[in-house]
């Protein structure tokens, strides 16, 4: 069962969350590696998922708390992100939150153009990264 986290981390929501496994996709960043920080506060065990291992990874050094784990997966793809729930349930427990913020661009940064010059390949990406991702 998945769950809507609002509110402030009180001792209650300590209590109701403890130990339950919180999948962060996309965690790395800003916004997600706040999210991973409250959620770690709030007695949750963080599965971090990034397409950059090594961000999550430092993420993951910095959370309070030790059995959270980092792991790597493309969240513009639908085998990763099936294959990631699978080992996340095998190496941490059953995932019980999740928080999709993975999300990007719809031109490459490696090659700033303009948005008419975008090619349809980078286009697909990013929509399978910003809309269907969270589908997945």
């Amino acid at each position: 069962m998945t769950e809507t986290v609002t509110g402030t981390a009180d001792e209650n929501d300590l209590a109701a969350r403890d130990g339950r496994v919180a999948l962060v996709v996309g965690g790395a960043g800003a916004i997600g590696g706040a999210s991973c920080e409250r959620l770690a506060l709030m007695g949750c065990v963080v599965a971090l998922a990034d397409i950059d291992l090594a961000a999550a990874e430092r993420k993951i050094a910095e959370l309070p708390g030790s059995r959270h784990r980092a792991f790597a997966a493309d969240a513009a793809s639908e085998d990763d992100i099936e294959a990631l729930f699978d080992r996340v349930e095998a190496e941490v427990g059953p995932v019980s939150i999740v928080l999709y913020v993975a999300g990007g661009p719809c031109i490459d940064p490696k090659q700033p153009q303009r948005i008419a010059d975008t090619s349809v390949e980078v286009w697909e990406r990013a929509h399978r990264l910003n809309a269907q991702g969270l589908f997945y």
